[in-house]
């Protein structure tokens, strides 16, 4: 019997790695004979370099590249070959400030700009950057201001605009962007880069945008977004995804012509799940909370999909399941299961996230074994 245990992360609770060996270790405990495949996954967010590196090796580089609001912070990026795989939140994102501290007005990616910079120096040629779970809305002008983008205010003086700086922008001077090198970019929303289903409105409350706030971002993303349709004939409106991490997707493509991919469907092809899953008996996949954005095709759905060309079950591990049994079937899976045994609070549910894991893994791997026996 091979299962594949393939999960997501348990989000602030346990890694996609520690998901997987907490699954892996109950299943084994339950059926020692059992041979389990792990290969952690992520959607393009955080989470991802961990998992890249994980199953693809390679080197992980430590930067010094500054937080959200320009502060001392120590980053890593993970190069492989030549290739450096770059997670924006290692350097600009949310979890890296306290709640009272979230401030898109203020915040910036000049510390991602920064960690990309030094991979090109080192002689990267290809730049795959993670977004996800960032604390900014500066339409990724930090980014391109770290690496040779110049923005000029009405004084002509260069200056390095934030989420609330941005309609300040006069004029946008190339100086010495990095001209070789090829950037892609995983992001598993489709928002536009303005307007009510854009990156301002949907996202900025979450990064401490206050209604006032919201009004001036979103002003100052217009206002960028006009700038770079003058400049390089590019509608950000007209691109899906152009809104993610607050309007990264969308300034890497007018910048520097990054090429937006799901992440969930580039982790899947990179790692090879498709091969795994076609040698597995079983597919085990999880991630912290199973909903109707899960429905909407977050990672779980991806790799439901991909089991379904190949003929293989799915069963769903999660800390809340908040779909119906029909909503489980429509998802794809087999069967879903919460890891809480008892009523808890979060913190305390959170702290036994690797035990209740565990014990799920077992109780799954003694059902599987009785069945086929």
């Amino acid at each position: 019997m091979r299962i594949l245990i393939v999960p997501d992360s348990f989000k602030e609770s346990a890694s996609s790695i520690e998901v997987s060996t907490a699954i892996k270790e109950g299943i084994c405990e339950a059926w020692p004979e059992a041979h389990c495949q792990s290969i952690p996954v992520a959607d393009g967010g955080e989470g991802s370099l961990e998992a890249l590196h994980y199953c693809l090796g390679g080197d992980m580089i430590s930067v010094d590249a500054s937080d959200p609001l320009g502060r001392d912070n120590e980053a890593s990026y993970l190069r492989v070959d030549n290739q450096a795989f770059i997670e924006l939140a290692q350097a600009s994102g949310l979890h890296l400030l306290d709640n009272v501290e979230r401030d898109p007005m203020h915040a910036t990616t000049y510390g991602t700009g920064a960690l990309i910079r030094h991979a090109i120096d080192a002689g990267i040629s290809k730049v795959v950057l993670c977004i996800g779970g960032s604390a900014t809305n500066d339409a990724g002008v930090g980014i391109a201001h770290a690496l040779g983008y110049r923005f000029l205010n009405r004084e002509g003086k260069t200056f390095l605009p934030t989420g609330g700086t941005l309609h300040e922008i006069v004029e946008i001077e190339n100086w010495d962007r990095p001209s070789d090198f090829q950037m892609e970019v995983l992001c598993d929303v489709t928002n536009p880069f303005t307007g009510d289903q854009g990156a301002t409105y949907i996202y900025g409350p979450q990064k401490g945008a206050t209604e006032t706030m919201l009004e001036s971002l979103e002003e100052g993303m217009e206002h960028v977004r006009q700038l770079l349709l003058r400049k390089h004939g590019i509608d950000l409106n007209e691109i899906r995804g152009a809104g993610a991490a607050g309007g990264v997707g969308g300034g890497m493509v007018a910048f520097f012509d990054a090429k937006l991919e799901s992440g969930i469907d580039y982790l899947i092809r990179r790692l090879d799940v498709k091969k795994a899953m076609k040698e597995a008996d079983l597919i085990i996949t999880g991630e912290g909370k199973i909903d109707r954005q899960t429905l909407q095709g977050k990672l779980i759905a991806g790799l439901v999909r991909i089991a379904d060309e190949v003929h293989k079950p799915v069963i769903g591990i999660c800390g809340s399941l908040e779909l119906t049994n029909e909503e489980v079937k429509t998802l794809g899976l087999k069967a879903a299961f919460s890891i809480q045994r008892r009523c808890n609070t979060w913190e305390v549910a959170r702290k036994n996230t690797i035990t209740d894991l565990m014990s799920m893994g077992y109780q799954i791997g003694g059902l599987v074994k009785s069945m086929i026996k």
